[in-house]
């Protein structure tokens, strides 16, 4: 399974906000952000409505401390990496 060519998310540390940049491969259609707590619990999912491009992250609604975040497509984890919100 190809993998996310490009994954940056800044800044990070988070207060109010973050951006996630990516770049999907070629064969996914769609995929979703999904942002998680240290448990594996879903706090928010952001469809990804193209195959490059920024997505912003509102964090103000999101507990402090780290989360967890995932490029999913239907086939699986595309890619993960770690966000964390600071107040």
């Amino acid at each position: 399974m190809d993998k996310l060519t490009v994954i940056n998310l800044c800044p990070n540390p988070a207060n109010a906000q973050a951006t996630f940049a990516f770049e999907l491969p070629q064969d996914k259609e769609e995929a979703t952000l999904v942002i998680a707590d240290l448990n594996g619990k879903m706090l928010n999912g952001i469809p990804l409505t193209s195959k490059q491009g920024q997505q912003w992250i509102y964090t103000r609604d999101l507990p402090a401390g780290m989360c967890i975040t995932s490029a999913v497509s239907k086939m699986g984890v595309l890619k993960r990496g770690k966000l964390v919100i600071n107040r």
